[in-house]
Formats: structure tokens, sequence, C-alpha cells
């Protein structure tokens, strides 16, 4: 009101009344523009608080107006002032004549007075009562009586006046707090639009993520068959494995104790649940926090891992806290489509590195930790457990596929947010996409599950008979004397990396050979299984006395010369191996190579000085390091076969293939606490085996 008269544009108080509904009108009008199709959608937030504060406002608004053009006109048919204090002031003058009146009466007057203002008595009454007056005090009392009844009128008018005049008013009373609301909510919603809690105050909180990321059940709405595929994958499992469970805890407390935190006492878990490790300052499993969702610390490679990440990969970069720089809390979500469909949940933003996703493989898939911090990874200096990256690089460099190739493959899928109810969660049809298959589909499964109820292991299956190839040399069968002899041919034909690949101490790849006489009699074999629980027969764990591992073998009574198994073995201390001149004696890609130092056992556990080593054949002596990519070997074998017919018999071969090893999980299983669950140990029977290739030859003469 004061600006109104003060300001070069005064207008009129009704011009500037109009201005603000039609401005209140506009402002909510563009801020539904703003919102969206996301003004409609399921999630609660800030913006559609505030969407509706200034829905109410402007509603408010317009009913004060109505209310404005309503009131007064009722007011004047019931003859009421809506003037402020007309009614009580007209009361009080009425009160000051019949105090006057009633001065200096009787008694019996003065009761009368009392009834008439208590009771507004009618005319009979007043004419019946007032016979019990003097004569002189009956017109006075008349008189009393039709001021009385003026005064009642006057009251009336107020009450009236009070009536209308709240109902003038009541919209305002709502409509001015709520608008301060408004402003006060206002910057809230700005304040969460730019991420700036999750920002500002993640972490300050253990466990609370102050709204930066969200589960994969989050992501669910939109993107159901992906989520779908992600929960089967052992992405999702990445914290919850029984294995990882115990072997991360047995590594914490048992080696890692004493090591500075978080590099790298929390290597597992910097890699495993990177969002977990990020939040809390535990190192052991399932993690835990007095705050925050521990479903959510404890998820593993969940969506938010890969798609708000925004750092620069480096080789094992996700085994140190530092990893957790390149995540970006908040609702922008990274990705390779460059015309995202907006929706009602975040914003997507296309980012150059999923233009190269095997970038955002190699944070993970090379285990290395750099021990004396030189920057660099070197095999018998640092931790070198896994080159799964590297090994594929050099595989790239040979004009070879992605990792996303073989492990994500483009399915028949076409809308990404296959699941998103229009303009509710996403604004409008996207175009067909290309879309990848999210189980990233690989050699591990479930541990607790049998392969009868895993529902990748048909996949896996497939992944693994597309891996190899096997050839037996039909020349190279022969009888000489006792003796049969012949070779086998295995190569990595169908990988980018070494095979077996990955964590190779716990990948068991073998041969099992069998030869039958004329008469179909069994007269030699090797790498034989009688059950899934059943161990190989493997002279590196059987014959080493002091091996702490050997106890744990079953099915085996003595040792198996003949087996061709390509799994590495772990030991707890490791060494370079060197030639006559002392010289460290190298691979392929330029690395050192390995040996056992002297003293050193076979273990379940990931030693800070340990590492992995090629196994050695005892029949030749030959090292069975893994197959690199293209990489061709042959094997030999020789079984005393004495005086059985060998012609018409045959010899079968076939690639054998199981994730992990029982008597693995066995010793695992031993070295949990008493309190641990689920024991490890229980589902050494679980691991499937699969059957790569098999081929089989007759015998000629």
């Amino acid at each position: 009101r004061t600006l109104q008269e003060s300001m070069p544009l005064r207008g009129t108080m009704m011009m500037w009344l109009s201005a603000h509904v039609y401005l209140g009108t506009l402002a909510f009008i563009t801020a539904v523009a703003h919102a969206g199709f996301g003004t409609v959608s399921w999630h609660l937030s800030t913006g559609k608080v505030l969407l509706a504060l200034l829905f109410f406002i402007v509603f408010s608004g317009f009913v004060w107006r109505v209310v404005y053009w309503i009131v007064p006109k009722r007011a004047a048919k019931a003859a009421v002032s809506l003037s402020s204090g007309v009614g009580a002031s007209r009361a009080d003058q009425l009160q000051v004549e019949l105090d006057k009146l009633c001065a200096g009466r009787t008694e019996q007057f003065q009761r009368l007075a009392d009834w008439v203002l208590q009771q507004a008595p009618s005319d009979a009454e007043l004419n019946q009562q007032s016979t019990t007056l003097s004569a002189d005090e009956q017109p006075v009392f008349a008189q009393f009586a039709r001021v009385a009844a003026s005064r009642n009128r006057a009251l009336e008018r107020q009450r009236l006046q009070s009536k209308f005049t709240r109902r003038l008013q009541s919209w305002r009373t709502l409509h001015v707090p709520v608008t301060l609301l408004f402003f006060v909510v206002l910057p809230i919603h700005v304040f969460y639009a730019y991420d700036a809690p999750a920002k500002m105050f993640m972490g300050i909180v253990e466990g609370s993520t102050a709204g930066g990321f969200e589960k994969a059940e989050a992501c669910e709405s939109c993107h159901k068959t992906i989520v779908d595929q992600w929960r089967l994958s052992m992405h999702s499992h990445a914290m919850k494995s029984p294995v990882m469970v115990a072997q991360t805890n047995q590594v914490v407390r048992n080696l890692l104790a004493t090591a500075p935190s978080p590099d790298p006492k929390e290597i597992c878990i910097n890699c495993h649940g990177p969002i977990g490790s990020m939040l809390t300052t535990g190192a052991t499993l399932p993690l835990d926090a007095r705050t925050g969702d521990k479903s959510l610390l404890n998820e593993g490679i969940s969506c938010a891992v890969c798609h708000q990440w925004k750092g620069t990969s480096v080789t094992g970069g996700a085994g140190l806290s530092k990893f957790a720089d390149g995540l970006v809390p908040g609702r922008t979500y990274f990705g390779p489509i460059a015309d995202p469909v907006p929706n009602a949940f975040h914003r997507s933003e296309k980012i150059d590195l999923f233009d190269r996703p095997a970038e955002l493989c190699r944070n993970c898939h090379n285990v290395q930790y750099d021990k004396n911090g030189d920057g660099k990874y070197v095999k018998g200096t640092d931790l070198v457990l896994q080159t799964l990256w590297d090994e594929w690089n050099d595989f790239r460099r040979d004009g070879g596929p992605s990792c996303v190739s073989c492990h994500m493959p483009v399915t028949g899928q076409t809308d990404a947010a296959d699941s998103a109810l229009l303009v509710l969660e996403q604004d409008f049809p996207a175009p067909d996409r290309k879309v990848h298959d999210h189980s990233f589909i690989a050699v591990d499964a479930p541990i607790e599950l049998p392969p009868e109820k895993d529902v990748l292991h048909p996949r896996r299956a497939a992944l693994l008979r597309r891996a190899a190839t096997l050839e037996i040399d039909a020349d190279s069968v022969s009888t000489v004397g006792p003796n049969l002899g012949l070779e086998v041919r295995i190569s990595n034909t169908g990988t980018g990396h070494n095979l077996p690949g990955g964590f190779a101490f716990v990948r068991q790849m073998w041969l099992e050979v069998v030869a039958t006489d004329a008469r179909g009699t069994v007269v030699g074999s090797s790498g034989v299984l009688k059950s899934r629980s059943d161990d190989l027969c493997d002279a590196n764990t059987m014959e080493e006395a002091d091996n702490p591992m050997r106890q744990f073998i079953q099915g085996c009574r003595e040792a198996d010369p003949l087996l061709v198994n390509f799994q590495a073995e772990l030991v707890d201390r490791i060494q370079v191996e060197t030639d006559d001149l002392g010289r460290p004696v190298l691979d392929e890609r330029g690395q050192p190579k390995l040996e056992r130092a002297p003293g050193a056992h076979e273990t379940w556990l990931q030693h800070l000085d340990g590492g992995a080593v090629a196994r050695v054949r005892p029949f030749d002596k030959k090292a069975m390091a893994p197959l690199a990519p293209s990489e061709g070997r042959t094997v030999r074998y020789s079984f005393p076969v004495g005086t059985n017919t060998m012609t018409g018999g045959t010899i079968t071969v076939r690639l054998l293939f199981r994730a992990v090893p029982p008597y693995f999980l066995r010793a695992l299983g031993a070295a949990q606490p008493p309190n641990e669950t689920p024991r490890v140990s229980q589902f050494a029977g679980n691991p499937a085996i699969f059957e790569m290739k098999k081929i089989s030859i007759r015998i000629s003469d």
C-alpha cells in the first residue's frame, strides 16, 4: 500500500490486486512447464511440494477474490456495514443511555431492566410487567425497552459484521502463511535440485548418502528387465557371496589387521562395494552403520557404481579408496545415449567413457596393489593377483572385440526403460535403442545354488563352449611296448584373455582322458571325477607333505601324475624366477615370472607377499600356466595298457571347467569363526562342472 502511493506507476489498488492474481497464475503455469511431466510422476520430491504450495497460493488467491466479490453484496442485503467497529460503537452508545435511564430508579425497576437485557421479552410481556411499577416509572420503562431493543439490533449487526469479516479474511489467513512457507521451501528445492546435500554432507554421518545414491530397486520401476538381469549377476552378489564374506573377513582380521586404512585394509570392499566402502569406515562384512540403509551399503556393484561414476580409469583403481572420487552423488546418471528421453527421476548425460566401456572394467578386473608406491605394477615386487584387463588390452591391440561383446551382449530389447509409464515416469516414447544384457554373464555363479537352480547355467555353459578348441593328434596315438601314447592340443580360441582367467588360482580347467580297449574296458584315465564334490588329485597339493590345503582334498587316494590342470596355485610367498645367470625370467608380456619362495605354502587367503604360480605336471615337469589368447598347447599322455588289445578301442578327451574347487571352499570354511554364517564348506558340492569340449577317436592299427 505504501509503494502504491509512492511509485511512479501508481495505478489503483485494484490494478495491483489484479496484477497480483494474474502474475501468480502465470508463475504457476511457468512452474508446471518447468517441471514437465515430472509433475505427475509417482516420486515425492521437493519440487512437487513446492508446486503444490504454489497451486494452493494461486487457488486461495482466486477464492479470496471471489469472496470479496460475493460477501460485501450479501452484507449489504443484511444492512450490515463492514466498517470495523461500527456495530460495537453503536451498542456502547446505547448502553450509556440505558445506564442513564436506570439511574436512581427503584429496586423493582432495576430487576425489570436486567430482565429486559437478558431475556429480550415480547411487547405483551413488557406491558404485563410494567404494571408492577409506579405510574411515573412506567413511561421510563417503556423508553428503556425501546433503547434495549436498539442495542440488541446493534449487537446483532456486530455479530453479522464479525461473521462476514471472517468469511472475507479466512482465505487471506491461509494465503499469507502458505506464501511464506513457499519461500521457505523454494531455496530447499533449489538446494536439492543441484544435489547440494549429497555433495556437501554425504559421509559426514557414517552410512548416510544424503540422497546421493539410490539402490537398484529405485531403477526397477522404469528399467525392470535390466534390473532383473543385474539381480542374477555376480555384480549383485559382490558383497554378499559367502566366499566374499568369509575370505574378506579372514584377510582383514589375519593379514591386514595392522595395515593402514582405507588403503590397503579396505582393498577388497573398495572394489566389491565402492559405495558402501565410501560411506563407512568398516572393512569386514557385512558393512554396518548406525544410520543409512544397510542393504545399500552391501549392494555390491550396483547401477550407481557404473552410471554415477565419472572418473579416470586406471589399472586396479577400484581397489583404492581414491576410486570413490569419481563417484558423482545426486540425480545425474551417465551413459552412452546422446538423446536421452527426459524422465521424472533423474537427469541423463552422455559421457565419452561409455564409448569405451572396457575402461570401466579396467578399474576392478586388474587386482593389483602398488606396494612400493612407484606407480608401477611389477610381479614379484607388487601384489598382482589378476591381470584380466591387461590380458584383454593386449588382445585388443590385435583387433579383438570389447569385453562387452562376450559379457554384455546386445539383446533383442530395443527399449532401455521398458517398464516406464509414459507421462508418469517418462515424458514420451524413446526411439529404438541398442540394449546390452546386464547379467554380466561369466563363469562364476552364486555358490549357494546348485547348477540346476542357477538360471544362467545354460548361458555360462555356452560361454565356456565357445572359449577353446580341443584336438587329438591321430598320428600321435600309438602303442609302444606296454604303453599307449597320445597327444592332445588345447587352444584358447574364444576369449580375449587368459584361459582360465581372473583369479586363476580358483579356476580349475583340466583334461579328462579315458582310454578303453577293444572290449570297452577302461585301461587308462586321468582327471576323472566321480561326483561334483570330489577334488582333482593334483600332485602339487597332494604330494606336498606340509601343504595346509592337503587335508581338505576329498575323493582321492593318490596323486594323478598325468593330470593336466591349468589351475594356478595360490601361495603365501612368491619370488621372481631367475635363469642360470641370476637374471629375471620374463613372460610374454615382459613381466617377471613368479615361483614359490622357499618355505612357501599353498593357501586360500590372498597375502600381500603372495601370489599365484603355475602348477607343474609331474609326468613331464612342465608348467601348466593359463593359455593366453590364441595360444595353443600340446600335452602328451602315456598309459600303461599291458597286453590289452587296443586296436578298436577308443580314446575320449573332455575339456572340463569348475569355477571353484571344493577343497578351497572346505579350507575357507574351516577357518571361519564359529559365529559367522553361512558356513562356506557346506557349498563344496555346488560348483558346476562344465564340459567345454569333447572329442573321441577310435584306435586303429
